[in-house]
This record gives structure tokens, sequence and C-alpha cells, in this order.
């Protein structure tokens, strides 16, 4: 029985670390002395030597391809990370804007809500008014009796009043 190894060369496209490739190549040395036990003694050290020069130039290739490939991965990511800063810089822009826009709109609507308050109390008073007609007198002060008319909150009619009375006394409510 053998033991299972790993393969000569990887089959992925990743890098493969220095130690992993020599390995691997020990294990090719031990399958060529191994199996290759009919070739002449002569020879062997042809075969060997052909060998090792074969196992050298793919560690020299897989070397010398390494620093480019991270490079270009680094490069690639750098870009990357460049698109995505610039999308969150204008992910941030958006958002401070629309923060601004939504201030703006909140001021403008609580303007309408604080004239409709205003417009609604005005109405209000207006229908008070409308149901119950002696309400607007009443309200500063003047009240309707019977046989003698309007007077005000003291009891004196309005036909006796003067017309030096300052009537701002009369505004405030009973």
């Amino acid at each position: 029985m053998m033991k299972s190894r790993p393969p000569l060369l990887p089959s992925t496209s990743a890098a493969v670390s220095p130690p992993v490739i020599a390995s691997q190549a020990k294990w090719k040395l031990f399958d060529s002395l191994l199996f290759c036990s009919y070739i002449p003694y002569a020879q062997f050290g042809k075969v060997m030597a052909a060998e090792e020069d074969f196992e050298s130039s793919i560690l020299k290739s897989q070397l010398s391809q390494t620093p480019l490939t991270w490079k270009q991965e680094m490069e690639r990511s750098q870009s990357q990370v460049d698109v995505l800063l610039a999308k969150l810089i204008e992910v941030k822009a958006c958002i401070q804007g629309s923060e601004e826009d939504a201030k703006k709109d909140l001021e403008v609507l609580w303007r309408r809500v604080k004239t409709t308050a205003t417009l609604l109390s005005y109405l209000k008073s207006k229908a008070r008014i409308m149901a119950v007609p002696h309400l607007a007198h009443t309200s500063c002060g003047i009240k309707q009796l019977d046989g003698v008319g309007l007077v005000d909150k003291n009891g004196v009619p309005l036909s006796g009043w003067s017309r030096s009375v300052d009537l701002s006394s009369f505004d405030s409510p009973d």
C-alpha cells in the first residue's frame, strides 16, 4: 500500500509556498528511485538532473509569478476600495442633504400647524357667536337684560355709557 501524497502542482491558481514545493520534489525523487529502478545506473544521474532542472524551473516560475500576482491582487483590491469609498461619500452627502430637506419640511409643516390651530380657534369662536348671538356681548361683560336692554358687567345700561369710557376694560372675559 502506498501513502497518498500531495500533488506536484496545485490545482488552484493560489501561490504555493516554497516548503510545499520542496516537499513535493522529495516525493517525486522517491517515486523516481522506487519505480524507475529499471533505468541503468549510468542514466540515472541524467534523469535525476533533468528532473531537478524541471522542478527548479517550475519553482522559479511560481516564485516569479507570486509577487506579480500579489501586486495585481493589491491593485484590484485598491480599486475596489476606492469605488466603495466614493459610494460611501456619495451616500453620506445624500443623507446630509435629505436631513436638511427634512428639517426645512418640518419647519414648513410646523408653521402650517400653528396657522391651522389659530384658524380653528377663530372658527370655533365664530361658530359660538353664530350659534348664540348674545355670546359675543357676554364675552366682554355685556349682557342682555329683559326690559332694560344691554348692560355692562356693573349693570349700567348701554344708553348710559359715556363716550370717555375706556373700552379696553370690557375686552377681558368674565
